[in-house]
C-alpha cells in the first residue's frame, strides 16, 4: 500500500486499502518493506478506535473517491534526513 504523509500523525492512502481493514501498520522510512531496517518506524492504526477512515462516497466498482485516511498511534516527524522518525524514538 502506498501512503502519503500529510501531517505528524496522519497519512493519506487509497480507500480500497482502508475499506475492509481492521488494523493497519504504517511503516515509515522503509527502503525494503519486507526487511527490518534501522530507518524503519512502525505505527499502528485501528478502525475500532476510529483511526482508519474511508471516503464516505468511495465506490469500488467505479473506483471513485478512492481515498482513505490513517491516524497513526504516535506522531512522526522529519528528522532532517531522507526519512521520517518518531518524536520519541530510541534506536
Amino acid at each position: 500500500m502506498m501512503i502519503k504523509y500529510i501531517a505528524e500523525e496522519w497519512v493519506l492512502t487509497a480507500g480500497h486499502c482502508t475499506e475492509m481493514a481492521k488494523n493497519i501498520v504504517v511503516v515509515a522510512g522503509a527502503h525494503k518493506i519486507q526487511q527490518d531496517e534501522s530507518t524503519q518506524v512502525k505505527r499502528m492504526a485501528s478502525k475500532e478506535k476510529g483511526e482508519i477512515m474511508t471516503h464516505p462516497k468511495f465506490n469500488l466498482q467505479k473506483i471513485e473517491n478512492d481515498l482513505g485516511l490513517v491516524k497513526m498511534s504516535e506522531k512522526l516527524k522529519f528528522n532532517g534526513e531522507s526519512y521520517m522518525n518518531t518524536m520519541n524514538h530510541n534506536p
